[in-house]
């Protein structure tokens, strides 16, 4: 699978981590967001040029807290309480396993 994706200026923190929200699309051109929280090249790879790009065209960070993101995308009524009500679809995740 192949993605192209931009970054975005939200930011917020998935598994205690923070990470910025990328959107893009697919080879095929479904819709995806990427939650990163680090990026990398290969070892042997002069990272400056990656670095350099990637800091050329990342817009300013603003810090949204996960559930907003996930309750807008579903367009659910934000919560006004700290907890996600029972009415919450649960979250869509694929399970990948190495055999």
């Amino acid at each position: 699978m192949k993605i192209t994706m931009t970054p975005t200026a939200i930011m917020t923190e998935l598994d205690g981590l923070p990470v910025r929200l990328w959107e893009g699309t697919t080879a095929r051109g479904v819709p995806v967001r990427v939650f990163v929280a680090r990026l990398s090249t290969p070892a042997g790879v002069d990272a400056k040029e990656m670095a350099d790009e990637l800091f050329e065209t990342l817009p300013p960070a603003e810090y949204v807290p996960l559930l907003t993101i996930y309750r807008e995308e579903a367009g659910l009524p934000l919560p006004c309480r700290p907890h996600p009500p029972e009415d919450l679809p649960p979250l869509d995740f694929f399970e990948i396993t190495r055999k």
